[in-house]
């Protein structure tokens, strides 16, 4: 028998292997989002908001100044962390690194007083909107 035959079934052979490996292409995995902590704070620091009797001055001391204030709908907000979602790029099945997947959001603790300046509700979302724009969805009862 001539080799020729040979040669080309083995040469097909190759290059459907190779084919099934490079074919897939690139892909890009999810990994845990990147949290940077503002400020080092952490949304543990926030449990303490449930006592309604505590203040504006209260809350300040507790955790500092805030980061936004928006007294025309007595609403502060403190940046707790930047989230930047990732994913694992990936070349054939051989990692290549990690790129940005959507936006970089923001999670901040919105803190709304009553008119005698004590802490009326509170609460921690991720957004990717400006934190008054967030503020004013939180009071009209619209999710983040």
């Amino acid at each position: 028998m001539n080799s020729t035959p040979k040669n080309a079934l083995l040469l097909t052979v190759l290059l459907a292997v190779v084919a099934l490996f490079v074919c897939p292409g690139c892909a890009t995995v999810p990994v845990p989002a990147k949290r940077d902590p503002i400020a080092g704070r952490k949304t543990g620091d926030f449990g303490f908001l449930r006592n309604g009797k505590l203040t504006r001055s209260d809350v300040v001391a507790k955790l500092g100044a805030s980061n936004y204030d928006f007294s025309d709908i007595r609403v502060t907000v403190y940046s707790i962390t930047t989230v930047q979602p990732r994913g694992l790029f990936l070349i054939t099945v051989v990692p290549a690194g990690t790129v940005t997947r959507g936006r970089t959001e923001l999670q901040i603790a919105l803190i709304e007083f009553d008119e005698q300046d004590r802490v009326k509700r509170s609460t921690i979302l991720t957004t990717t909107k400006h934190p008054r724009e967030a503020a004013v969805n939180w009071l009209a009862g619209k999710s983040p």
